[in-house]
């Protein structure tokens, strides 16, 4: 948790940044297959194309961010939050992108993590109280 950030937002940032860690674990998993698998260059298998359990959750996990962020209300918040966290641009070049200075882009990302937050609360609140 950084500073000033409360725990509803740092859920959050946590959930969005899971989208770039499991991209880098299936990229390299991606890697150790074509250049560290004797199996896959003797045999030439195309049984190792097929997900494993590790690959299978880390795209649902993907898929769940990616579908978090398109259920937001369209706006400035929304798209950064789609480049930030899915595209993996930094925050600089969000505001390249957006035509906006450097720290306005900063405030965005204050406010887009604040409304997805909100949202983040609800879904969970929902999710125990169905339960």
């Amino acid at each position: 948790m950084t500073k000033n950030e409360t725990p509803e937002i740092c859920a959050v940032r946590k959930f969005l940044e899971s989208y770039g860690a499991s991209k880098s674990i299936l990229r390299m998993m991606q890697y150790e297959k074509e250049y560290f698998s004797e199996e896959s260059r003797e045999n030439d298998c195309d049984a190792l194309l097929v997900p494993y359990g590790d690959e299978a959750l880390l795209k649902s996990k993907m898929y769940s961010v990616r579908r978090f962020i398109n259920n937001l209300d369209d706006g400035k918040e929304k798209a950064f939050l789609l480049y930030h966290y899915i595209k993996g641009y930094t925050v600089e070049k969000c505001a390249e992108m957006m035509d906006i200075g450097r720290t306005s882009a900063f405030r965005l990302k204050k406010r887009a993590l604040s409304a997805a937050a909100e949202k983040y609360a609800k879904k969970i609140n929902n999710i125990s109280t169905a339960a």
